[in-house]
């Protein structure tokens, strides 16, 4: 298909969808916790595409249409205000035509200081209706302003509010933040290592992670290992093996194996299909076709 991008203004367009980054930094809260927010939007044809694991967690709002999750051989839809969890393997999603979403996406361990419930509810990228989690009333309100807002600035300040009213700052536990810091930023791939370094047994670091981020720290670092690797260039096979090793594998079949595992393909096939190899947003979304095997 025909496409458009713009890597300077983070935004891309083809034929089916248009995405588009909303500039958040200005907001303390939002600049303190978030990622990403991002808005998307199809055209007149529904659409499907692929979501990878990329290590975050988040936030969904429908503004207008409606989505679907690919369950086995079931489209399951979509709630209109969603929490999703942390993947661990691709996903599909049907988008209607004319369809617009905002999403927030946090880091892990983050989104566990809004919520007084454990995250291993949100295992396994399940999406979850944001009623049962917070307020209704607080759900509908914030769904009302995202919607009648009429620029970006006053979307993002209806999200800011939100937040601001259900942030529970005696949750943040500095020893779970630095353990995912060492894995996400330090590239720290050894969980023995990384509870040493914050001083807790690995059972202890395992109940952490189970209740603040809703995955294990082995699987956390799986996901960031290949994530790495999807942003990274590689143009023979002797490469590919140099990259298993300097991400931290012992051998290249436990790469293949892992990335197979995460992505539906291998790492030769992803490499060679140029349409995979580019990522529109640093994200990783692709048409859903793609990942068919």
């Amino acid at each position: 298909a025909d496409q458009q991008v713009d890597v300077n203004q983070g935004s891309y367009q083809d034929m089916r969808m248009l995405y588009s980054v909303l500039p958040f930094k200005s907001f303390p809260i939002l600049r303190k916790v978030v990622s990403f927010i991002y808005e998307i939007k199809t055209l007149d044809q529904d659409c499907i595409y692929t979501t990878i694991p990329n290590g975050k967690m988040g936030l969904s709002i429908i503004l207008q249409g409606d989505a679907h999750i690919r369950r086995g051989n079931i489209w399951e839809a979509i709630p209109r205000a969603t929490i999703y969890g942390l993947t661990k393997q691709t996903q599909h999603i049907k988008l209607s035509r004319h369809f617009k979403e905002i999403a927030i996406g946090f880091n892990p361990a983050v989104l566990a200081m809004f919520i007084n419930d454990s995250m291993s509810q949100f295992s396994l990228g399940k999406t979850i209706d944001l009623c049962i989690v917070f307020d209704k009333a607080d759900i509908n309100r914030l769904v009302e302003k995202v919607c009648l807002a009429e620029t970006d600035h006053g979307m993002l300040t209806a999200i800011e509010s939100f937040l601001h009213r259900q942030l529970s700052p005696r949750k943040e536990n500095a020893a779970l933040f630095s353990a995912v810091h060492m894995i996400t930023k330090e590239k720290m791939y050894n969980v023995n290592d990384v509870s040493t370094s914050i001083n807790v047994s690995s059972t202890t670091l395992r109940n952490l992670f189970r209740d603040d981020v809703g995955i294990s720290p082995k699987s956390l670092i799986r996901v960031t290992r290949i994530t790495d690797v999807l942003h990274l260039q590689v143009t023979s096979e002797e490469n590919l093996t140099q990259l298993a090793y300097k991400v931290g594998y012992f051998d290249q079949a436990h790469f293949i194996h892992e990335f197979k595992e995460v992505l539906g393909i291998t790492p030769k096939q992803y490499f060679k299909n140029k349409s995979l190899a580019f990522d529109f947003y640093n994200f990783g979304r692709w048409t859903g076709s793609s990942f068919e095997t």
